[in-house]
């Protein structure tokens, strides 16, 4: 019961000459071609994109540090002052208390949204950005 035989197999590409390989390579070549492509085009949008909205907020922050939050400032200690003085009631008092501390909440946002692109930014070009 043990006999071994050995063997030797042998393909003859006669009629193929490897034509179905080849293609096989091309088609994978032209894949990758197109992933790699497409990668870039998807960094340069995202890079693209983050940039854009760290302008934006860079822009309404420094509007809101270059005077906004001043003027609001302002027009609150002026209306505190005419309620001491009584040029004021006091509607008009909590009316400017209102209207500061939603100026600042809409700062504190825009500083929230800079921060934020600021590192998405930084996470798009792949370094720090500050």
């Amino acid at each position: 019961g043990s006999h071994y035989a050995p063997g030797v197999a042998l393909s003859l590409p006669l009629l193929s000459w490897y034509g179905g390989e080849r293609r096989r390579a091309r088609a994978g070549a032209d894949a990758a071609r197109v992933l790699q492509r497409r990668t870039e085009a998807q960094v340069a949008n995202e890079v693209q994109t983050a940039l854009e909205a760290y302008l934006a907020a860079r822009g309404l922050t420094e509007r809101y540090e270059g005077g906004i939050l001043a003027k609001a400032e302002a027009a609150l200690e002026m209306a505190r002052y005419a309620y001491r003085t009584g040029a004021a009631s006091l509607v008009d008092l909590l009316g400017a208390i209102r209207a500061y501390g939603d100026t600042r909440s809409e700062y504190n946002t825009t500083a929230h949204d800079y921060w934020v692109s600021v590192f998405a930014l930084s996470r798009a070009v792949g370094r720090d950005f500050l």
